[in-house]
């Protein structure tokens, strides 16, 4: 998880690193942290953040102007103030709440909660562990068994369709009534099968070739 603070005062960009950085270590939680002094340095950054911890009292410019023109790849917005009159203009898409500065335990809930939201989309729950979606190769559907196929093979009691509907769509694909692919890991595609880059060769249901084809594209240029 990714978490930015933006913050044009020093003395609370450090107070506001250093709660979250005090919170992911007695927590167990990987959160890398960028601290940013202005919008500028903000939109500069090309890397998906989860969470924005935003200072709404800025010079030059509000944190709810910086709200309303932000970048695609800032996720959510907490706003952290010391002045509650702003509060009733911080509404607004990607905003999921806000915290005064004068109680700053009240952003553990919200961390808490997103981090488990961005680790739901970066992993599935299997058998009760969290796996990366990006170590699965395939799934093989039998009946009400799946067989997942990451650095090892994971055998769970659930249909196909069931982890069809749970895994990212931008990422993996139903390329047969018996296997789910992931898009990250085709080396090559032909008219029966695709192989992937871990050497296994899964079959693909006729004229599914252009169409795999496609959503590899897609995929790609989305990276």
């Amino acid at each position: 998880m990714k978490i930015g603070i933006l913050d044009d005062e020093d003395i609370w960009r450090k107070r506001l690193y250093n709660e979250v950085l005090n919170y992911s270590i007695k927590n167990n939680m990987s959160i890398d942290i960028s601290v940013f002094t202005s919008n500028d340095e903000l939109k500069d950054v090309g890397e998906e953040i989860d969470l924005l911890l935003l200072d709404i009292c800025m010079p030059h410019i509000t944190g709810i102007d910086i709200k309303n023109t932000l970048p695609n790849h800032i996720m959510r917005v907490v706003f952290v103030t010391s002045h509650d009159e702003q509060m009733i203009n911080a509404f607004g898409d990607r905003v999921y709440g806000f915290v005064d500065k004068c109680h700053l335990e009240r952003l553990y809930g919200y961390i808490k909660k997103i981090y488990h939201l961005a680790l739901c989309q970066e992993h599935i729950l299997i058998n009760g562990s969290y796996v990366k979606n990006e170590s699965i190769y395939y799934l093989k559907g039998e009946g009400v068994y799946t067989s997942v196929f990451a650095d090892q093979e994971i055998v769970v009691r659930k249909k196909l369709k069931e982890f069809e509907n749970e895994l990212r769509q931008d990422m993996f694909m139903r390329v047969h009534k018996s296997y789910i692919i992931n898009l990250q890991h085709i080396k090559s595609i032909d008219y029966k099968g695709v192989i992937l880059d871990n050497h296994s060769y899964v079959k693909i249901s006729r004229g599914m070739v252009n169409h795999i084809k496609k959503a590899y594209a897609q995929y790609m240029m989305r990276l």
